[in-house]
This record gives C-alpha cells, structure tokens and sequence, in this order.
C-alpha cells in the first residue's frame, strides 16, 4: 500500500467502486466474528476493529454492526470521500487517511481484536503489514484477509469478451504486480501469514452471485483504474473498449440498459489467524524475528 493508491485515487474510480463494487455475503462476517473468540460477544472481543484499505466503506459499514468503534484506514482522501458519505450517521464509525504499514504509528500495542483487509492485502508490503499487525492486535486478536476475482459470466460468449478480452487482454498491461498477487488467491499472502499467525485457516467456500444490467457492467469496468489508463491512452471514440462493450449489448440484447440480463459469479477467499500468545511456539520464535523490524 505504502504512499500509492494505484489509481483508486482518482475521483471517476472511487464513485464508481462505492456503486458498482459488491458487497460481501454476511456468511463471510459470520465465520470472521465465529473465529474471533468463538463468535461470543461475551468476551470482550468486540471492542476495536480496523478496517485496513477500506476503500469506500463497503465493510466498514457492515462491521459497524458487531463492534464498539470501527476505523477505517486508506491512503487515498478519494476513496475515504466516498467512505464518509456511505456511513454518515454511523457513531462508531471514523476513518483515517493512513498507510496499511503504518498501522503501529495510529494504534496503541495490544489496543486492537480485529484487523480486516479486504481486497487490499495485495497492495501491501506483505511483511511489514504483518508486522504492524502484530504490534497492534491485543493477545490472541485475529486478522481477517479477504478478496475475490474478475467475475465470470455464465454465458461463454459474453464472458469470453468480458474476462478475457478486456480485463485479462486489454487492461493487462495496465496491471501493476499486486494484481498478479490478487490473481493467484492470496496463496503467498497465506503462505507467509502461517509465520506470523497461530491457528491460520484458508476458507474458499464463500462466491459472490451477479446478476447485472448492461450499466451495471459498465460501472464495473469504470471502478477499474486501468480503465482511466486506457481512456487517457485511447482519446479516439470507438476504442476497443468500447466496441467489446457494444458485442456485450448486442449478445444480451436487453429491453433497457437497467434490465438485469448477465448472471455471473466469483469465488471469495479467506485468510484467518491469530496472534500468537507469548508462551506459543510462534509466538517466541516471532518475539525474536519480528520485534526488531518494529521498533
């Protein structure tokens, strides 16, 4: 994440992220809060959560509902923008504008039970987010680290230009790296949270079911940065872009823009863990590797 917002800084992407991005299914918030002390509010493990590369809010305002105070962080004033508005009213709720890094520079040690990042962590200094991690989480707090992929359209032809021929054929060379990372389902961000965290767990049973209009798949594209990249690079009227866009219309043939025509679906995955005790094999082996790198 460091000081680069990749793009979502711009101002067309973060209207079209808050409208066009989905939300997550509230079985994904369950099995989060259940591997959170066993889901009992009895606890006290309902006290701090912060939602690491909030973006726009989507999940901000959801684990809003389950916890005393949420703190949304992002490094781009755009997206926290568009964040404010969408939990205006919310009492527990504030935001920060705040690298993923820099998390032990805003937080208090051990002042933390939760720490989410969805659809970010590839973004990040993988280690040095790990290791804030650590610092802030109370003993035995939980990470959270979720994401999902392009999504795929159930009819071939439609995906064939949707996925292929855009998303992994036009905007590729607009990719940076963490793209890639995201493309690979976080297996290395799993790999290496194993050395950091006590009781990780890798959950792939979670999707996400579409069923948009033609507009809305336009938004989607719109929430994409690559696809600024690509208009900046392509002034000219029809680009590429456009023309696939056209083939999509022509294969749905919708009655109205707004009727919802393409159906399509993504897989989740989530990666849990927990900090580890003082007195857990992790635990002393990383009060030794890690510590250093935080001070």
């Amino acid at each position: 994440m460091s000081d680069n917002s990749f793009g979502y800084e711009l101002e067309s992407v973060a209207n079209n992220y808050i409208k066009y991005r989905p939300m997550y299914p509230a079985k994904l918030y369950d099995t989060i809060l259940a591997f959170l002390n066993n889901g009992s509010e009895a606890d006290d493990r309902r006290g701090l959560v912060v939602d690491v590369g909030c973006g726009s809010g989507q999940c901000t305002r959801e684990l809003s509902k389950h916890f005393k105070s949420v703190i949304g962080i992002d490094n781009s004033a755009a997206q926290l923008t568009e964040a404010k508005q969408f939990c205006a009213g919310l009492d527990n709720v504030e935001f920060k504008l705040l690298a993923a890094e820099n998390l032990s520079s805003a937080f208090e040690e051990g002042s933390v039970d939760l720490i989410t990042a969805g659809m970010a962590v590839h973004w990040f200094d993988m280690k040095a987010f790990y290791s804030a991690s650590l610092r802030v989480l109370k003993s035995r707090g939980a990470l959270a680290v979720f994401g999902y992929l392009i999504p795929t359209l159930y009819n071939k032809e439609a995906n064939d230009i949707f996925h292929h021929q855009i998303f992994r054929g036009i905007f590729e060379r607009y990719y940076p790296s963490g793209v890639y990372r995201l493309f690979d389902e976080y297996k290395e961000e799993f790999s290496v949270m194993k050395l950091y965290f006590d009781d990780t767990v890798r959950d792939d049973s979670f999707k996400i079911e579409y069923n948009f209009s033609v507009n809305e798949i336009f938004g989607l594209l719109r929430s994409a940065p690559q696809y600024c990249y690509y208009k900046e690079d392509h002034p000219e009227h029809p680009d590429d872009v456009d023309i696939a866009l056209e083939k999509l219309t022509e294969i749905y043939k919708p009655n109205s823009r707004d009727e919802k025509v393409a159906r399509g679906w993504t897989p989740i995955f989530l990666l849990l863990g927990r900090k580890p005790s003082s007195d857990s094999q992790i635990g002393r082996q990383e009060a030794k590797m890690i510590e250093p790198r935080l001070l």
